[in-house]
């Protein structure tokens, strides 16, 4: 006869059998993890011991059963994140448990929970968005006073847009170090996902097109607007607030000055509303540069058959022979080398001839 865990274990199991592995047992379901799968049976430790299954560094492995790929918690999951267990491995909570020995850091049972597990869309589940700031704050409780605070949590319940919270930038199991130049190149794109319009313009400015670059000390959304505590600018606790964006920009730019700091940061020539200076410069632009290429295109191509009439008739007049005004004399006579002589067209070399009343040269033996 099976051992009721629940006749000592009252409010674990009353907890268990709410969860999703209590459903499955419920149900009879032949892949349903039991209590002996984690916990053992005649050996069983306290989670304190290193020697246990349920010991912070062996969480992982515990886990890894059966959500590893291929196995049968895996096989049935249907959400979007693969190899799982690998991705945990690799990220900053997953190394600094299991290479570092931090017993303090977030494992599986630190955000799922060990006997309450529950999948994301159910209200109650500790990784559901309603619940992920508090989850996460259990570790980064000061992170998570700043979160509270911000624009990206709702106050007031009219807000219809959905909210982000930590693994919308972060991720769940992939969470990289912040400072890290990969995050750093990322967030950009992590924020473009609700703010799409606004990171166009980002990156049609300077620091947006250095960024593109892999440039990572140039400012990026959180360098202005800040990381967990952004605010409206009508909020004078704002970074970016009339008392404050002078500051924000001499994190970067030590000389900033208020002049300095009316650098129109999302400015764009795509916008003809909110910046029709910059949109009518553009195009007039754009529009003068085109059309004198436009214009100079199209006098080249109407003086291309001219310039080549021109070069034929001068390689016919390079190919007579001399002496010859044959054809080629005839189609460019200005080019035959006639002069003109007291009126009289000559050929160019040949003495004109004497004048009707010019007296004969005697050229007899008396001249001798």
């Amino acid at each position: 006869m099976p051992v009721d865990c629940a006749s000592c274990h009252a409010e674990v199991a009353q907890q268990y059998a709410g969860s999703t592995h209590g459903q499955l047992v419920a149900r009879q379901d032949p892949n349903a993890p039991k209590c002996t799968e984690c916990h053992g049976t005649h050996a069983v430790l306290g989670k304190h011991q290193p020697q246990s299954a349920t010991f912070a560094t062996n969480v992982p492995r515990l886990c890894a059963r059966c959500h590893r790929e291929g196995e049968k918690a895996a096989v049935r999951y249907t959400g979007t994140e693969s190899k799982i267990v690998e991705h945990y491995g690799e990220s900053i909570h997953g190394r600094g448990l299991t290479k570092s020995g931090l017993t303090v850091t977030a494992m599986c049972t630190s955000c799922h929970t060990a006997h309450g597990v529950l999948p994301r869309s159910n209200p109650g589940s500790s990784i559901n968005p309603a619940n992920v700031p508090a989850t996460c704050g259990r570790c980064h409780h000061g992170i998570e006073e700043q979160f509270l605070k911000s624009v990206h949590v709702d106050t007031t319940g009219k807000v219809k847009d959905k909210l982000p919270v930590c693994d919308d930038c972060h991720s769940a199991h992939t969470i990289r170090r912040a400072d890290e130049e990969g995050f750093k190149l990322t967030i950009m794109n992590q924020c473009g996902r609700c703010h799409e319009q606004i990171a166009r313009t980002y990156f049609d400015t300077y620091h947006g097109k250095v960024s593109q670059l892999g440039y990572t000390k140039t400012a990026k959304c959180y360098d202005c607007h800040g990381a967990h505590d952004i605010l409206p600018v009508t909020d004078t606790r704002s970074h970016l607030s009339r008392e404050n964006v002078v500051v924000t920009c001499q994190k970067c730019h030590p000389g900033a000055n208020r002049r300095f700091a009316g650098y129109l940061t999302h400015a764009t020539h795509h916008d003809p509303d909110k910046y029709p200076f910059l949109f009518w410069t553009f195009w007039g632009m754009t529009g003068l540069l085109v059309g004198t290429f436009v214009v100079s295109g199209v006098h080249t191509l109407l003086w291309l058959p001219r310039a080549i009439q021109h070069r034929r008739q001068r390689n016919r007049v390079a190919a007579a022979p001399e002496g010859n005004t044959g054809d080629a004399q005839a189609s460019a006579p200005s080019q035959t080398g006639t002069e003109t002589t007291g009126g009289t067209i000559t050929q160019a070399g040949a003495k004109p001839d004497a004048p009707p009343d010019a007296p004969a040269q005697d050229h007899g033996p008396d001249r001798l």
